[in-house]
């Protein structure tokens, strides 16, 4: 190892940086924190109690959704980057270089199948489109047609002075008001109309990734297993041992070299 001027450059500049994160990975990062901070502002405006009038209810009663939607964004972005982050290292993708050969070998495989990962950490399409949803979307309406509408429930809803039960009454809402939050709920179920699909294609890759490194992983582990079982099969100590540990099938087989 750092046979050559070059690699001792490359060893030097690779000391002062360390390895880069895949850009993919570095997007999704930011898609979870901006997906769990809308999630976050659009929970805290229904007042908690409230009981909303029938002219907004409808609409008040898609906040639940929004952040629900804003949830499985930052949920799909999370298993992405787990799914991917761990291995962006050259070690680690020698390991899963060697297994996913194993892989292919031992189940007699032509030709190779793709590896996951390797999409998933240089293809960007998926999470910049995720990405630019995101920047698209804008509570700034929504927070001030409920602003207005709960500085009106909060006070019909407020105890009396005297402490005496009193009839709720409903407060009176104007119509501008009104088509402020209808207004805002319409934009904002148009933005968020692609989400729920687009969520779900990105956690399908993170599930392909995830499926390809396990394999790529046991692949080298039973590898790994059959060579030592080889070496220790005839060995007059471990021989028995080996035996007991390891499936008829795989004794069987060995024993046929």
């Amino acid at each position: 190892m750092l046979d050559n001027d070059n690699q001792i450059n490359a060893f030097a500049a690779l000391s002062a940086s360390g390895v880069v994160t895949p850009a993919p990975v570095v997007v999704c990062e930011g898609v979870q924190a901006v997906a769990t901070q809308l999630a976050a502002s659009v929970r805290v405006l229904p007042l908690a109690g409230a009981t909303y009038p029938s002219s907004v209810s409808d609409d008040a009663a898609k906040l639940a959704g929004y952040a629900t939607v804003f949830n499985g964004v930052a949920d799909a972005a999370a298993a992405f980057v787990a799914a991917v982050k761990p291995f962006s290292s050259p070690s680690e993708l020698v390991q899963l270089k060697t297994g996913w050969e194993c892989y292919v070998k031992g189940n007699r495989l032509s030709p190779v199948p793709p590896f996951a990962l390797v999409a998933a950490m240089g293809d960007q399409t998926m999470p910049d489109a995720l990405n630019e949803l995101l920047q698209g979307v804008s509570l700034s309406a929504l927070t001030a047609a409920m602003n207005a509408i709960n500085a009106k429930v909060g006070v019909a809803a407020a105890p009396a002075d005297t402490g005496a039960a009193s009839p709720v009454v409903a407060p009176a809402l104007t119509d501008d008001e009104i088509a402020a939050l209808k207004d805002a709920t319409a934009v904002l179920d148009a933005l968020l109309s692609p989400f729920p699909a687009s969520a779900t294609a990105l956690t399908g890759i993170a599930d392909q990734v995830s499926t390809s490194t396990s394999t790529a992983r046991k692949a080298l582990s039973d590898a790994i297993a059959i060579a030592l079982t080889t070496s220790l099969s005839t060995d007059p100590v471990m021989g028995p041992a080996v035996s007991t540990i390891m499936p008829a099938a795989v004794m069987a087989a060995l024993k046929q070299e």
